[in-house]
């Protein structure tokens, strides 16, 4: 029924996918099967929970830092950031050491030390 009144109306095309929309379900496509591939190798085996959650911390983060306009959040974003990398370094099958928790642990407290005024802006 709703095709014979969409030839009776009579506008031109279908409307289903505007122009330009192809590069869009192709990254929408890339994107499901990207989780699917993050969901089944990250979330399976031995500290899965740690693997996710350092995972999830710099991909939250990494986007904070792209999105954030108050300084104060994008040094919170940096410092977050670093002892996630620094989790993430210690799941490997031979102990790091104490380095990248140190540079880790360095670089937060940096970052938390600096000063930031409310008057300069990040673009």
């Amino acid at each position: 029924m709703a095709a014979v009144q969409r030839l009776r109306s009579g506008t031109d095309g279908w409307g289903l996918m505007p122009a330009g929309s192809t590069s869009r379900l192709i990254l929408v496509i890339a994107a499901g099967v990207l989780a699917l591939w993050i969901s089944v190798s990250v979330t399976s085996g031995p500290a899965a929970s740690i693997r996710f959650a350092a995972l999830v911390v710099i991909g939250l983060m990494g986007a904070r830092m792209l999105a954030a306009r108050d300084p104060a959040a994008l040094m919170t974003a940096v410092a977050a950031m670093a002892l996630a990398i620094a989790t993430a370094a210690g799941l490997t099958a031979t102990a790091p050491g104490l380095a990248p928790y140190m540079v880790a642990a360095l670089i937060a407290a940096g970052v938390s030390a600096l000063r930031v005024s409310e008057k300069t802006h990040v673009v």
